[in-house]
């Protein structure tokens, strides 16, 4: 028994891992100088990384609240544990998207 939990949660961590990877890495290989960034660049950059960051933390917590769901056994407190978890993994997704969505409205108030 001990072993199909540790082989479900190595594949688990393993399709988590092959989807980290398929992340797109475009702004790692540009190279550019202080010249080229200003405020705004630097500043919706920061933010797209905040929120990919906090995106692929609440898929953590999915896949987390899934291994929990399946290993519960009937238990209804471990079966509770991982529906509060699921739901606080979207809640935090809902609010990152509400964040990025505010930003973007403040940018075209202003203009920019």
């Amino acid at each position: 028994m001990k072993t199909k939990k540790y082989l479900l949660s190595l594949t688990l961590v393993s399709l988590l891992a092959v989807s980290l990877l398929a992340l797109p890495a475009k702004g790692l290989a540009a190279t550019s100088t202080l010249e080229d960034l200003d405020v705004e660049d630097i500043l919706t950059k920061i933010v797209n990384w905040l929120i990919t960051i906090l995106l692929v933390v609440a898929a953590l917590f999915i896949v987390l609240a899934a291994f929990t769901f399946v290993t519960a056994g009937g238990d209804p407190e471990k079966i509770n544990t991982a529906r509060n978890q699921v739901l606080y993994a979207l809640i935090g997704v809902g609010v990152a998207l509400l964040a990025w969505g505010l930003v973007a409205l403040v940018q075209k108030i202003i203009g920019v």
